[in-house]
């Protein structure tokens, strides 16, 4: 028995082009479905981490930051006194400033009082005298 080459001939239409085409397309539909559902699955996956870095990353900077700011208003509570106390200071001194001051103008005062009652005395004594015809001048 030889072999014989059958040729089978078919009339291929075009339903049986879109049959097939079809077909294809529900195998790639089933396969891109596959491929989207495992990349959604890694994206959902990277995104929790992802969210989760940035969670502890952002509780991390605020307590970082919660911490610096109360060290600053302690060093600021700390000048702040330390401006005062030279405040004191400062007053004190300027107040002892004053006192000598106010003494040496007082002083000042009483020179000059005495100097103005003394000349008074002197003018009253010498009318007092050309009154009574008394020469007090040598």
């Amino acid at each position: 028995m030889k072999k014989e080459n059958k040729k089978i001939e078919k009339e291929i239409t075009l339903a049986d082009v879109i049959e097939v085409i079809k077909g294809v397309e529900n195998r790639l539909d089933k396969k891109i479905g596959g491929v989207e559902l495992s990349l959604n699955k890694k994206i959902d996956g990277v995104e929790s981490s992802l969210n989760k870095k940035i969670d502890t990353s952002i509780g991390s900077v605020k307590n970082d930051l919660e911490k610096k700011i109360g060290e600053s208003v302690g060093e600021l509570a700390i000048m702040v006194q330390n401006n005062f106390l030279s405040m004191d200071e400062k007053m004190e001194n300027i107040k002892n400033e004053l006192k000598s001051e106010i003494g040496d103008v007082k002083a000042e005062l009483n020179r000059r009082v005495h100097i103005f009652d003394h000349k008074d005395l002197e003018f009253r004594v010498e009318k007092l005298e050309e009154k009574v015809g008394i020469s007090g001048k040598k």
